[in-house]
């Protein structure tokens, strides 16, 4: 086996643990955006005070970032809980999601484990304008 075949072998292999990972990751974060489409006609809002935020990668637009949140809750209902939430938030509006910052959350009621951003109220993203 000639070097040339095993070089291209091993680039090959990287290549392919690159992507990989890179599909891996972008599904961790597109995960809360579906969860998001799903509870906007049946997640209850709750209000979410965020705890701590990771930022785990920077695109060109966007940052992956990972929150702490403690939900709390209507009365009646269970009790706040802490839950680990993956975002990706427009850099810009990284700051509306620092420690010490409340976020509205939409809440599964038969999964209070299931959380999404409410990006009715609290923006990930900004609209493109479209040229006049």
């Amino acid at each position: 086996m000639s070097w040339e075949l095993v070089l291209w072998a091993v680039l090959g292999f990287v290549a392919l643990c690159v992507v990989v990972h890179s599909v891996q990751h972008s599904r961790r974060f597109r995960a809360e955006q579906a969860n998001y489409e799903r509870l906007q006609a049946q997640g209850r809002p709750a209000s979410a005070e965020v705890l701590a935020l990771t930022r785990v990668s920077k695109g060109d637009i966007d940052s992956d970032i990972t929150l702490r949140l403690r939900i709390a809750t209507a009365e009646g209902e269970v009790a706040a809980h802490e839950q680990l939430l993956d975002v990706r938030v427009a850099h810009e509006l990284v700051a509306g999601f620092m420690p010490g910052r409340h976020v509205q959350v939409l809440v599964d009621p038969a999964d209070p484990s299931i959380v999404a951003i409410d990006r009715r109220v609290t923006p990930t993203d900004i609209p493109m304008q479209s040229p006049p």
